[in-house]
């Protein structure tokens, strides 16, 4: 996990501008992508300013967590606060289990390039322009990340595929097969169900 953010000082409130990267190495294998990512912006907002994370106000991102894949390397980014200063400083964590040790060195030249995707000072959700509907190829990919990240599926995805059988075959070719083999066991237990 990778934390940015400016550093503690006496002078520093909870209205001051912060970003946190942190670099995540252990979780629990059981825990869903998104219980897993909640978690760490809980202890990140414990850890960085003795508070509780609250998802109305912090602003997060996820890079790299394929949490389906054992120990893979993710980058968790929070931010809080507005700062008028473009260059919000970087602060540099990682995730040991069970507390988070500061890196000194600089960030890896791929995560230098992620950040700049991830303007700190974002506009709010009212402002930020619709999202165009994805076409089929895009919806494919999107299901396959879900699936790759052990990321629930949505109706409309279980939907998707069962009226998109070209694409599905697409899936179960390009996902390992203990990916497609727990979306067919939903599949199942949707059509059980229904």
């Amino acid at each position: 996990m990778i934390a940015t953010g400016k550093c503690r000082d006496s002078k520093q409130t909870q209205q001051d501008p912060y970003g946190f990267l942190s670099k995540r190495r252990h979780m629990s294998s059981q825990a869903t992508s998104i219980i897993k990512n909640a978690s760490l912006y809980y202890l990140i907002c414990q850890h960085h300013w003795n508070r509780d994370f609250d998802p109305e106000r912090d602003r997060w991102s996820a890079y790299g967590a394929r949490f389906g894949y054992p120990n893979r390397r993710c980058y968790i980014l929070l931010d809080y606060g507005q700062s008028a200063d473009n260059e919000v400083p970087v602060l540099w964590y990682e995730w040991m289990g069970k507390s988070f040790n500061i890196l000194a060195q600089d960030l890896p030249p791929e995560i230098q390039v992620k950040l700049k995707e991830y303007p700190f000072m974002r506009p709010s959700i009212q402002d930020m322009p619709k999202r165009p509907t994805p076409d089929a190829i895009e919806r494919r990919q999107i299901i396959r990340t879900k699936l790759r990240s052990e990321i629930s599926l949505s109706d409309s995805n279980f939907q998707f595929i069962r009226e998109h059988q070209g694409h599905a075959e697409w899936l179960q070719t390009h996902v390992e097969s203990r990916f497609w083999a727990k979306f067919e066991s939903l599949v199942n237990l949707r059509e059980k169900n229904d």
